[in-house]
């Protein structure tokens, strides 16, 4: 796991591509991520945490009882867009 924290909001691209840089060179030596110990990272390292197939049916489940995607302020799901999702 890379972390890293500071004060300075004026470092935040730095740093980020610091971690970022550091994140991807131990990775190959690491397994697997958990989601509630990711920061601001995207999309990628979330369905990382979940794998690809339950990504896909947290998508579905999000357009089924989320379609707006009106909780979004955690490792955010977007709902799937697709017709065969929202009519699950």
């Amino acid at each position: 796991m890379a972390a890293t924290s500071w004060t300075d909001p004026g470092e935040d691209d730095t740093r980020r591509t610091s971690t970022r840089l550091y994140a991807d060179q131990i990775a190959p030596y690491g397994r697997g991520v958990y989601v509630n110990n990711l920061g601001i990272e995207g999309e990628d390292r979330v369905r990382a945490a979940y794998g690809a197939q339950k990504f896909e049916r947290l998508t579905s489940l999000k357009a089924c009882f989320d379609p707006d995607n009106v909780f979004h302020l955690n490792q955010n799901i977007r709902p799937a867009t697709t017709s065969a999702a929202r009519s699950r």
